[in-house]
């Protein structure tokens, strides 16, 4: 065949061999991409391509301003331009909604591949004037008020007499809540979700980017209202959670009939 009549073919081939991901801001804020840990757009825009991502899970962190930042992991099994948008929920809470696999890239958007030479910068701590600071009462023991994250005022504590021991009182203490764990932080995101294909995309993501358990399976189904969406995150994560013990037990989240011999057929029980 004609060198000439293959190079059309040739060039689709590689137009669509990799994972183009298209973000728009439907807020105020101009945004800045992070991938990785590696910084993307220096400068911050409206809505932006990122080219020639692989398809294995990556972290993506959008940041909004100095205050507005979060975090999201990503994976794509299949290689095609992916379209999300920067919006707000019903709590308006800022998140990355999925609008879908689109055919082509709009030619006027920024494209840019991706970037792996400059580190992400650490979130800058926020400005003085960024919260009025309330006037603190002077007390007897040390008192510690949190102003904005990562900023700590210390009030001035009054000098101690000398070889004096001064217990603070019962109510003054401060305990450390323990952290979230991984699968908490995600549950906690993902219940703010308010459609079924958002809740399907996002379960998916998880399940194929970390270890879960059967409980972790149940109360994530347990967010789905449909059989189908539920049947659809069984299909795609299968070989993952095939091998868990009791498996055929998932088949109970399911309302009807037909969709639990679906389930059953599915992992061969």
């Amino acid at each position: 065949m004609n060198l000439l009549k293959l190079l059309p073919l040739l060039l689709c081939f590689s137009t669509f061999a990799q994972v183009n991901l298209y973000i728009q801001s439907e807020t105020d804020h101009l945004f800045l991409i992070g991938i990785n840990e590696f910084e993307q757009n220096p400068k911050a825009v409206k809505s932006l391509i990122i080219q020639k991502i692989d398809t294995f899970p990556f972290t993506l962190r959008v940041q909004l301003n100095e205050e507005i930042a979060f975090t999201k992991t990503m994976h794509f099994h299949q290689k095609g331009n992916y379209h999300y948008v920067i919006t707000t929920n019903s709590q308006n809470k800022y998140q990355l909604r999925y609008r879908g696999e689109i055919s082509s890239l709009p030619t006027e958007v920024q494209k840019m591949d991706l970037q792996s030479a400059i580190n992400l910068k650490p979130l800058p701590m926020a400005s003085a004037t960024a919260t009025k600071i309330p006037e603190a009462k002077p007390t007897k023991t040390d008192t510690i008020q949190t102003i904005a994250p990562h900023k700590v005022v210390v009030a001035a504590v009054p000098s101690a007499k000398p070889k004096a021991i001064v217990s603070p009182p019962p109510d003054t203490i401060k305990i450390k809540k323990p952290a979230l764990s991984s699968f908490d932080q995600f549950m906690a995101s993902y219940k703010t979700l308010e459609f079924e294909f958002e809740k399907q995309e996002e379960a998916k993501n998880y399940v194929l980017a970390h270890s879960v358990s059967l409980e972790d399976m149940q109360k994530i189904v347990a967010q789905m209202k449909y059989d189908n969406t539920k049947l659809e995150l069984y299909r795609a994560t299968k070989e993952k959670i095939k091998n868990l013990k009791n498996v055929e037990s998932l088949s109970n989240t399911l309302e009807y009939e037909i969709s639990k011999q679906q389930f059953k057929a599915l992992f061969a029980l």
